[in-house]
């Protein structure tokens, strides 16, 4: 009985250790995120950890805070820029700056066509007369 009572204990020892020792691997990076152009702080910008898919986001001033291990991939996104991947070295302060996105005109195409009683359309809608195409004499 005893001999099991003293292995119970050094297998939680070292249970409890090897948590010590993973836990230190960890390290804290923090930052802030920035708009490149204009220097404006970026509210509500990803930073996901690539490998274990923890993520956090800016804060009001752009700032972040996350724990990951060394060497870690950090992938910092926001709605309408250019996503970055930043590779974790050491716990470190690090200034982000994400530059706007440039889509190809090509890519949004409206279209309209058709007619409908007012009272059933929803949205906004502008109506043009061809008298109104007439006056600017498109060629």
């Amino acid at each position: 009985m005893k001999l099991k009572v003293r292995l119970l204990c050094i297998g939680i020892f070292l249970s409890g250790l090897l948590l010590q020792v993973a836990a230190q691997t960890n390290i804290v990076v923090t930052g802030k995120v920035r708009n490149k152009t204009t220097g404006e702080a970026l509210v509500g910008a990803s930073v996901i950890n690539e490998k274990t898919h923890k993520s956090t986001v800016t804060n009001e001033t752009g700032e972040f805070r996350i724990s990951v291990e060394k060497g870690a991939t950090l992938t910092i996104s926001f709605v309408g820029m250019t996503s970055i991947k930043y590779k974790v070295t050491e716990a470190d302060a690090i200034n982000i700056q994400l530059e706007e996105e440039i889509k190809k005109s090509d890519e949004v195409v409206v279209i309209g066509y058709g007619t409908q009683k007012v009272t059933k359309v929803s949205g906004a809608i502008s109506t043009v007369k061809s008298a109104d195409i007439e006056k600017l004499k498109p060629v």
